[in-house]
């Protein structure tokens, strides 16, 4: 399953199911899931962050395709290289925030001491 992504008629890339960032998605909520902290907060984080992420994934496509088409020699490297860590990265943010705000906060450590 793919789909060509065309800028004034030429076609620039092919988008496949695979950057529709799902895995990624899984992974991230995997990841959240693994050290919820109350339901509703889990529930409320994610509905937040896992639109961001999507968001964040049709810039990507966006941005990739504005290389292929006006500096081609870059999109190459862009794609196999500064997007995924840049999504990456952002998923490992979006974790932190997650451990440090919402499961380990001050509120959680002075009630188990």
């Amino acid at each position: 399953n793919y789909v060509w992504f065309l800028i004034n008629k030429k076609q620039v890339s092919m988008v496949n199911e695979g950057c529709n960032a799902l895995s990624v998605m899984i992974l991230y909520l995997s990841f959240v899931l693994a050290f919820a902290s109350t339901w509703k907060k889990t529930f409320l984080y994610l509905l937040f962050t896992l639109p961001v992420i999507h968001l964040f994934n049709i810039v990507r496509i966006a941005s990739i395709n504005y290389l292929l088409f006006f500096h081609p020699k870059y999109g190459k490297d862009a794609h196999d290289y500064i997007f995924p860590t840049i999504i990456y990265g952002l998923i490992i943010v979006l974790w932190i925030v997650w451990i440090k705000y919402f499961v380990f906060n001050k509120k959680n450590h002075e009630t188990d001491q």
